[in-house]
C-alpha cells in the first residue's frame, strides 16, 4: 500500500545543509602552476610534517632537530622529482586572502612572493617520481647521503611498494589515476 505525503515548500531563506557554501563565502582564490612553485611548497610543507609519522619513519636515523633542520633540503629533492615529473602545484596564500584576490591596480606589487597558507602537489597519471632519470637530478644522491640506504630503501621500496599494491588493487585494470603527492595547510 502505497501513502503519498505532500512535499514540504521550499524556503528561499535557507538552503540545504548539503549545498556548496555560497560564491561570496570562498575567500580562498586557487592559484596553481609548475616546478617554479618548488621553493614556496617545500618551504610550508617542511615544517608542517615535522611530526608526521610517515616522513619521521623514513628520517629515523637523524636525531629530532637534524631532521626538522634537513625537512626543507628534502621537501626541495622531492617536489623536483615531482616537478621533473609534470607535477602541478595548487596553493591558496595569505595575500589573496588579505586583498581579496591580490593587488589592486596602481599599488604596488611586492617584491616578496606572499606566504602561502595551503599546497597540494598532484602527480599526473602515468607519471613517478620513483625513475631514475628524474630521481639522480633532482638530489636523490644527497638523501642518500643524510639518510643513508635505509632511509632510501623506506621511501623507495616499502612504501611506493605498499602504494603500488594498493593501487593494483583499488584501481581497474587500465585505470591510472592521479596521484595525491602532499597536501599541507599552515596552522
Amino acid at each position: 500500500m502505497a501513502i503519498s505525503l505532500p512535499i514540504p515548500p521550499v524556503t528561499a531563506t535557507a538552503p540545504p545543509p548539503t549545498t556548496a557554501p555560497a560564491k561570496e563565502e570562498s575567500k580562498f582564490p586557487i592559484s596553481v602552476g609548475g616546478k617554479e612553485l618548488i621553493p614556496p611548497a617545500a618551504a610550508l610543507l617542511a615544517p608542517i610534517f615535522e611530526t608526521d609519522p610517515l616522513i619521521t619513519y623514513f628520517l629515523n636515523g637523524l636525531t629530532r632537530e637534524q631532521r626538522n633542520a634537513y625537512l626543507p633540503k628534502y621537501f626541495t629533492v622531492l617536489l623536483t622529482a615531482a616537478g621533473m615529473n609534470k607535477a602541478s602545484f595548487y596553493h591558496t596564500d595569505v595575500d589573496t586572502v588579505t586583498n581579496g584576490g591580490g593587488v589592486v591596480q596602481g599599488e604596488k606589487v611586492a617584491k616578496s612572493a606572499p606566504e602561502w597558507r595551503s599546497t597540494v602537489v598532484l602527480i599526473p597519471p602515468g607519471s613517478s617520481i620513483d625513475n631514475p632519470l628524474t630521481l639522480l637530478p633532482s638530489g636523490l644522491p644527497s638523501v642518500i647521503v643524510k639518510c643513508g640506504l635505509a632511509g632510501v630503501k623506506k621511501m623507495l621500496f616499502e612504501f611506493e611498494g605498499a602504494c603500488k599494491a594498493a593501487r593494483k588493487v583499488g584501481l581497474r585494470k587500465g585505470e591510472d589515476a592521479y596521484y595525491v603527492f602532499f597536501v599541507g595547510t599552515a596552522a
